[in-house]
């Protein structure tokens, strides 16, 4: 007989995945990541990049259509935990020409991955790699073209379904 996990289970195992996405990405940024809207931008084309290749998202994270494009309200816990564990450490940071505030997100070791196989960083290495060096300005430029966010009313959960898979 099959035993499948329960519902903790299953959700606890997605948080650790997210928070290994996390660190990969922070990894694959030269261990830093200037802005947190930034860091939600890359999840959010990880999971719609992959889902319009394979028809499935990989973080587990739900994205609403919000200011500056998908947001995840879960993205303050993971990081919080993340910073709990001594993994990263986030700063607020001011903008050098511009009235602005920023929170830079630092790695603060090499992370150890449990969850996140080699095959998995290959796929994520492979379709952020392209971004990770754009700005937040360019990121957001692609991001707001995007399918599901084009056709998903501001403060909705975007739902991946909407993509065109293109196996």
């Amino acid at each position: 007989m099959v035993k499948f996990p329960n519902k903790p289970d299953l959700e606890t195992n997605l948080r650790k995945l997210a928070k290994e996405i996390i660190e990969y990405i922070l990894e694959l940024s030269g261990g830093a990541v200037f802005s947190k809207t930034k860091l939600v931008k890359l999840l959010y084309l990880l999971d719609y990049k992959l889902f319009r290749e394979k028809g499935t998202t990989l973080t587990g994270l739900r994205f609403k259509s919000y200011f500056y494009g998908p947001y995840t309200e879960e993205i303050d816990s993971l990081l919080d935990e993340l910073v709990r564990e001594g993994k990263i450490r986030i700063e607020q940071r001011e903008a050098l020409f511009e009235p602005v505030v920023y929170y830079e997100i630092r790695l603060l070791k090499k992370p150890t991955y449990r969850k996140l196989t080699d095959d998995l960083r290959q796929e994520i290495e492979r379709i952020l790699r392209p971004y990770i060096p754009l700005s937040l300005r360019d990121i957001l430029d692609e991001v707001y073209e995007t399918e599901p966010f084009i056709n998903t009313d501001f403060g909705e959960e975007i739902n991946f379904a909407k993509v065109s898979v293109q196996r």
